[in-house]
């Protein structure tokens, strides 16, 4: 059976890029770190990305 991968949508898009320049790190490891801390706090990746573009959550604090 073959896996179609989902491409992330333009607001998790955007959110990596903040995330990434936050960090200092490449868009692949922003989208991980995205990720890991919206499942550890039980988000949607989409809505915790939200977060991240309207300033309420930050990745270099």
């Amino acid at each position: 059976m073959t896996m179609i991968r989902k491409l992330p949508s333009a607001r998790v898009r955007e959110a990596v890029a903040l995330v990434a320049d936050q960090l200092g790190c490449d868009e692949t490891e922003a989208l991980a770190q995205l990720q890991a801390r919206a499942e550890s706090l039980q988000y949607r990746l989409h809505n915790y990305a939200l977060l991240v573009i309207e300033g309420m959550v930050r990745f270099d604090e």
